[in-house]
């Protein structure tokens, strides 16, 4: 019994390959409820990981935010649980991964998705996020180098997937 146990939690903490880099489930996020409110000397920290903002596209469905510490970025998925009085947004994380990044150099990208047609068979509550090394980036609208790491977003099901990065294309505005 000890054994299974112990088995189901390795299961639920152990590394996942997704291309060049290995996502890491952060079980210690999962569960956490905050108030998403920023305070004033700074960014807002979660469990020692900070805010790096994120999509919302209805109370219905998850929403998926960023984060970031000194040699990771995260990716979680949260549920809506409740307005404070002021309006700010009250969250739980659901899921939440992690891959090996440095916030100074890297970001994350929600425009991205499977081959270099993604655009048409991407919707609003699936799609592909990936965490791009800026410095290996190109300056092109569509790229596909320069990814260190990606996972599939269902916002519907509350499911990230990782996904391998040899296929994930994205898409960046170039400024004028």
């Amino acid at each position: 019994m000890l054994f299974a146990a112990f088995a189901v939690i390795t299961a639920f903490t152990a590394p996942v390959t997704g291309g060049a880099a290995t996502w890491q489930v952060e079980p210690g996020m999962i569960g956490t409820q905050y108030v998403g409110r920023a305070p004033a000397d700074g960014p807002l920290i979660v469990k020692d990981w900070r805010s790096d903002g994120g999509l919302y596209v209805s109370d219905d469905l998850k929403a998926v935010m960023f984060y970031s510490n000194e040699t990771r970025i995260g990716v979680g998925l949260e549920t809506f649980r409740h307005r404070e009085a002021d309006g700010v947004a009250a969250w739980e994380i659901a899921n939440f991964m992690s891959a090996p990044a440095n916030r100074e150099t890297s970001f994350v990208s929600t425009d991205c998705g499977l081959g270099p047609d993604f655009e048409a068979q991407r919707s609003a509550t699936e799609f592909v996020v990936a965490v791009v090394d800026g410095s290996k980036a190109p300056a092109e609208e569509l790229f596909n180098s320069g990814i260190v790491a990606a996972v599939q977003v269902d916002l519907k099901a509350g499911i990230l997937a990782p996904v391998s990065v040899a296929g994930v294309y994205c898409i960046q505005s170039l400024d004028d």
